[in-house]
C-alpha cells in the first residue's frame, strides 16, 4: 500500500464545504471517502503547522514558531512508517519546507523543487532564527556571512528569491513548480515499495496560481496588470496605511478561488497517473483572510494574525485508489480533530483512531494553537497584531488567551466581541496555563 499526505499550503475549509464547483474533483472524492469536519491546523502559518504535523506535538510542545523557524524534534510520523516497513519521501516547492528548516529530518528521500534561500549560510540562520530582531538584522547577518564565506550558492539562491517575489515571476513559475513537484512524486509511487510520500504543492498561496481557463472564469473584468498587484505575497503592514480598497479585496478574494480550481485540476491528474493502492490524504496547511475582518479600521489580509476560524479551519479529505478505504476510525473522531499520526495509525490498521482529549473537560477535545510574532511588532501594527495568541478549540467551545485578555467563545462567534460566562471557565484558565506552562507578557 502507498499513502500520500499531500498539503495544498494555505487551503482554507470555508470556501471548499461552501461551494464544490470550485474543487469539483476533491469535492466528489470527499463523498466518496472521508472529509473529517473538524481538523484544525495546529498554527495560522506554515513552519509551525508542519512542525506539528509530523511531531503529533502543539506549536507550546514542539518549539517551532515565528520565532524559531528551525524544525529540531522528531519526526514521529516518519519513524513509525518506516518502523512499518514503509519507503519515505518528501517533495517540497515551499521554501520553508527544505533542509535548511530541519523538515527533512526522518525522510529518506527529501526533494525541493525550489531553490529558494537555500545553501549553508541560510542553513545556519533557519537554525538560529530566534537571536536575530528581526528582517533587518538576519538580512545584515546574511550578507557578512555569504560574503565572509563567500557562499555563492546562498548568495543566488537569495538573488532569485528576491527576483521572484517582486516582479510577477513567481506567479508564473509557481505553476512549473507544481507540476514538477507533483510528477516528482507520482515517480516515487511506482516502486515496488509500499511509499510514504509527502508533498507540499504552493498554487492556493498569494500571488496565486492560476491558468487562462480559471481566468476566464473568475477574473475577466479584470486586468493582468490589477491581478498581479492585488495578489501579491506581503505582509500586511506593506498595505499599511492605506489599506486594501473594495477592488483589491475582490479581485484577491476571487484569484483565490481561481487558484482553488487550478490545483484541484493538478491533483486530479496527479490521482489519475497514481498507481492502484494509494491511500491520499490532501488538507490545507493552515487558511487565510481576505479582508473578512479589520482591527483599527485595516482589513486583515494574510494569515500571520491570529487564530480566526478562516485561518484553522482546513479541509482534511481521505480517499483511495483501487483499494477499499479500510480506516480503523471511531466515530467521535469523524467530528472531533484528530492527530494526522493517529489517523495514519489508522491506516495501516496498527491502532484504532481515536479523538484523544488533551484538557480532561467535557467543553475539550484535543487542540490547541500558539502564535508567536517576532519580538518586534512593525511600526504602526501594535493594535493589529497580538505579540502572543494561544487558542483551544473544537467544533462547540473557543478559548482564548492573549495579550488583549482571555475570552470563552461560542463556535458560531468565534470572533465576535461579547464573553460568554461559563463555569468551567476558570477551571479551563487553570488547566491550560499549567498544561502549556503559558505566561502572558
Amino acid at each position: 500500500m502507498n499513502i500520500v499526505l499531500l498539503v495544498v499550503d494555505t487551503w482554507r475549509k470555508k470556501d471548499f464545504v461552501k461551494d464544490n464547483s470550485i474543487a469539483p474533483f476533491l469535492s466528489e472524492k470527499s463523498e466518496e471517502g472521508l472529509h473529517l469536519e473538524n481538523y484544525y491546523a495546529n498554527s495560522p502559518w506554515t513552519v509551525p503547522a508542519h512542525a506539528s504535523l509530523f511531531s503529533g506535538k502543539l506549536s507550546s510542545e514542539h518549539g517551532t514558531t515565528t520565532e524559531n523557524t528551525y524544525f529540531s524534534e522528531e519526526n514521529m510520523l516518519t519513524s513509525m512508517l518506516v518502523s512499518k516497513g514503509f519507503s519515505t519521501s518528501a517533495f517540497t516547492e515551499n521554501h520553508l519546507i527544505t533542509e535548511e528548516t530541519g523538515f527533512s529530518e526522518g525522510f529518506q528521500q527529501f526533494v525541493q523543487t525550489t531553490e529558494d534561500l537555500g545553501g549553508d549560510t541560510w542553513k545556519e540562520i533557519w537554525q538560529k532564527d530566534d537571536e536575530f530582531s528581526g528582517r533587518k538584522e538576519k538580512y545584515s547577518y546574511f550578507f557578512k556571512k555569504t560574503i565572509k564565506k563567500r557562499d555563492i550558492d546562498s548568495a543566488k539562491s537569495f538573488f532569485r528569491h528576491i527576483t521572484d517575489k517582486f516582479t510577477s515571476r513567481e506567479a508564473d513559475h509557481n505553476s512549473g513548480k507544481t507540476v514538477r513537484t507533483l510528477e516528482e512524486a507520482n515517480k516515487k509511487l511506482k516502486s515496488e515499495k509500499d511509499e510514504f510520500v509527502f508533498a507540499n504543492i504552493m498554487p492556493v498561496h498569494s500571488p496565486y496560481t492560476f491558468d487562462e481557463e480559471d481566468r476566464e472564469s473568475y477574473l475577466s473584468d479584470y486586468s493582468e496588470e490589477e491581478v498581479l498587484d492585488a495578489s501579491q505575497t506581503k505582509v500586511l503592514e506593506d498595505y499599511l496605511p492605506e489599506g486594501f480598497s473594495d477592488t483589491k479585496l475582490d479581485i484577491r478574494q476571487k484569484a483565490y478561488k481561481a487558484s482553488i480550481r487550478y490545483a484541484d485540476r493538478k491533483i486530479r491528474n496527479f490521482y489519475r497517473e497514481a498507481p492502484e493502492n494509494t491511500v491520499f490524504i490532501v488538507l490545507g496547511d493552515h487558511g487565510e483572510l481576505i479582508g473578512e475582518y479589520e482591527k483599527q479600521g485595516t482589513k486583515l489580509i494574510g494569515h500571520h494574525l491570529g487564530t480566526y476560524k478562516e485561518l484553522v479551519e482546513v479541509p482534511c479529505i481521505i480517499f483511495s485508489k483501487g483499494r477499499e478505504l479500510d480506516l480503523e476510525i471511531d466515530e467521535r473522531g469523524l467530528y472531533s480533530h484528530t492527530e494526522m499520526i493517529d489517523i495514519i495509525h489508522g491506516l495501516i490498521q496498527d491502532s484504532e483512531v481515536e479523538s484523544r482529549e488533551i484538557l480532561n473537560s467535557e467543553y475539550f477535545g484535543r487542540k490547541g494553537f500558539v502564535q508567536q510574532f517576532g519580538r518586534k511588532i512593525p511600526e504602526g501594527c501594535e493594535q493589529i497584531y497580538n505579540r502572543k495568541s494561544f487558542s483551544l478549540i473544537n467544533s462547540e467551545i473557543k478559548y482564548d488567551l492573549t495579550t488583549e485578555g482571555e475570552y470563552v467563545w461560542k463556535s458560531e462567534v468565534l470572533t465576535e466581541n461579547e464573553k460568554m460566562d461559563l463555569d468551567k471557565a476558570t477551571e479551563l484558565k487553570s488547566k491550560a496555563k499549567v498544561l502549556y506552562e503559558w505566561r502572558v507578557e
